[in-house]
């Protein structure tokens, strides 16, 4: 009787062990296959940022040229014109400023946030007047982006464009210039690209004060 007490107890234990054994077996399973779905959700995040961070060659819309954007008197002793040259190298620069009347010189410049064209500040058409010009960061036709600076029908006293400022979505450029009255900075909006047209830069201020001016410090804001 003892015999076959001991025989139902190695009997019980072995089944016990047989339980465990299986419910480890079946963990093991769960967790091998938890680890399986991490790994795949690893690698398709790495996908992701791969194909981000490394855009197919040939892909136009996804490749950014870079280019450095200098200003100098290269081609004329003391004539600062303003150049375009791949940040690679191994091209020779080209200038991308516009023909100049004698004396005339390129003053200041800036480079859109997206560098897909240059804003600058030239007496590129009347000697000692500065306007505002656009041109594509790889050259090509320049485009003036002020108004005329005509006060009944004569270029206005020490008229010209004083500030510029490119919108961060690369769209739009603010500038201050003298350009309706001698001695009144006023606030204007154009087109990177130029006014369409037939139309002129639109005017943001309202009417100024006697002796009243538009400062230099303005900014863009952005509302959600």
């Amino acid at each position: 009787m003892r015999i076959s007490k001991l025989k139902k107890e190695a009997k019980t234990k072995r089944e016990t062990k047989r339980e465990r054994s299986d419910m480890v077996s079946a963990s093991q399973s769960v967790s091998a296959s938890r680890a399986g779905s991490l790994v795949l959700v690893l690698a398709l995040l790495a996908m992701a940022i791969f194909t981000v961070a490394c855009p197919s060659s040939g892909s136009s819309k996804n490749e950014k040229l870079r280019y450095v954007v200098y200003r100098a008197d290269q081609d004329m002793d003391g004539v600062n014109e303003l150049y375009s040259v791949p940040i690679a190298g191994g091209t020779a620069p080209i200038k991308i400023s516009g023909d100049l009347v004698e004396d005339g010189s390129v003053e200041r410049f800036r480079v859109s946030p997206d560098g897909s064209r240059v804003v600058y500040l030239a007496d590129q058409d009347i000697f000692d007047v500065n306007e505002l010009y656009s041109v594509s960061i790889a050259g090509g036709t320049t485009t003036k982006l002020n108004g005329d600076l005509v006060e009944n029908g004569d270029l206005v006293e020490d008229g010209g464009v004083r500030q510029v400022s490119i919108s961060p979505d690369s769209s739009t450029v603010i500038y201050g210039a003298y350009q309706d009255m001698a001695g009144v900075n006023e606030l204007y909006s154009v087109p990177i690209t130029g006014a369409p047209a037939g139309s002129e830069p639109t005017k943001l201020n309202d009417d100024l004060v006697e002796n009243g001016n538009v400062q230099s410090d303005f900014r863009f804001a952005f509302t959600r």
